[in-house]
């Protein structure tokens, strides 16, 4: 009976063993791949085309070194591990934080555009050779997309579904009401260039105060981010002044706690300071 009850916990425990062995595999699977097809497609997107077939194993190198570096500091096999896939979440993060700078860029760049726009319309110019006399003088990203428009009408797709194509790929509030209105007034047939030009203005005039918001927001966003850096680097700095008891507070289980405490309570404080700033740029 002892022998057969042994035999049971041995398969039981080999059977959970590999249960957990083909959730975490297929876990790890499956989030390469969806990093993979996401850097590659949002990259492209971005007009960015470079190959990512060393992506995952400079990344997955990239984060043992830095998991390995971790545990020599903190003797925490846990927070090690904690950090190394940590780490492996940056490329997604850096792919949004460049597509935001992008579509900045591209906003900017709108008002002056839409003028070219409304001056050639206005000198007698068709829509279609307006954006092409344009799409010339611009600079990347605004003149990456129009071009991209102007082929996708050149193969047959209609201007109304390329410059909604256009809104898809560059999904920002400037991007579609200048979208829109193109597109109603292409439809309707009517006179843009009076619409266009107002429509400069007020994107003009909405991006006046957008600047005005952030600049004064600049101060609480830089003392945000020296509150922020603070305690790590004092952190450091103490690992390199007294290592002796900065040991116990890596290695003992309260110092762990308090270590943990102030991870969460900086995570905690980024995003409360981005949810107020959000509703402060709205």
């Amino acid at each position: 009976m002892r022998v057969a009850g042994i035999a049971f916990a041995g398969v039981s425990t080999a059977l959970l063993f590999w249960l957990v062995h083909r959730i975490l595999t297929s876990a790890w699977c499956k989030y390469r791949d969806t990093l993979h097809t996401e850097a590659e497609t949002q990259l492209a997107e971005m007009f960015v085309f470079i190959d990512l077939t060393l992506l995952w194993p400079v990344l997955v190198a990239l984060a043992v070194s830095v998991g390995f570096f971790v545990w020599l500091l903190s003797n925490s096999l846990a927070i090690s591990v904690l950090v190394a896939f940590g780490f492996l979440t940056i490329p997604r993060a850096a792919l949004v934080r460049a597509r935001h700078a992008r579509a900045t860029r591209l906003d900017r760049q709108l008002p002056d555009a839409l003028r070219m726009v409304a001056g050639a319309l206005a000198a007698g110019a068709s829509f279609s050779s307006a954006l092409h006399a344009i799409a010339k003088d611009l600079h990347p990203p605004l003149s990456q997309e129009l071009s991209l428009v102007l082929r996708e009408q050149r193969v047959g797709i209609p201007l109304q579904e390329a410059l909604n194509n256009f809104r898809l790929r560059v999904d920002t509030q400037s991007v579609g009401q200048v979208t829109t209105l193109l597109r109603v007034g292409v439809e309707s047939g009517g006179s843009l260039s009076a619409l266009i030009d107002r429509l400069a203005s007020s994107l003009e005039a909405h991006q006046h105060i957008g600047l005005k918001v952030d600049m004064l927001t600049t101060q609480g966003k830089m003392q945000a981010l020296v509150i922020g850096v603070l305690p790590i680097l004092l952190l450091m700095v103490l690992c390199l002044i007294d290592s002796g008891v900065m040991y116990l507070a890596l290695s003992t289980h309260a110092g762990k706690a308090v270590l943990a405490l102030i991870a969460i309570l900086e995570v905690v404080g980024v995003l409360w300071l981005r949810a107020i700033l959000r509703e402060v740029s709205v």
